[in-house]
C-alpha cells in the first residue's frame, strides 16, 4: 500500500500556480459581472461594514446575513463609568 504524502514545497507549488492562473484567468471573466458583497453577521462590526461599503461605492450589492430578526444593543455600552 503506497501514501501519496504532499511535501510543503510540492502543496506551496500547486496552490501558486492554482493563485497565478486564478488571477490571470478570473477577471477575465467577471468584467461584466456585478459587484457583490455577502456580509455575515449583522451586529455593529457587520451593519457598519454594509453601511460604508454602500457609502464608498452605491453600486456594489451588499448583503446581510443574520440569524435574528431583531437587533437589540447591549444593555451596558461601553461608555459608562463602572466598566473602564
Amino acid at each position: 500500500m503506497s501514501s501519496s504524502v504532499i511535501t510543503r514545497r510540492q502543496f506551496l507549488t500547486l496552490t501558486g500556480g492554482v493563485l497565478g492562473a486564478a488571477a490571470l484567468g478570473f477577471p477575465r471573466l467577471g468584467l461584466g459581472a456585478k459587484k457583490r458583497v455577502v456580509i455575515v453577521g449583522g451586529g455593529i462590526g457587520g451593519a457598519t461594514a454594509a453601511k460604508y461599503i454602500t457609502m464608498m461605492d452605491p453600486a456594489i450589492e451588499v448583503t446581510l446575513v443574520e440569524k435574528k430578526q431583531t437587533y437589540q444593543p447591549s444593555s451596558m455600552p461601553k461608555s459608562t463609568p463602572s466598566t473602564r
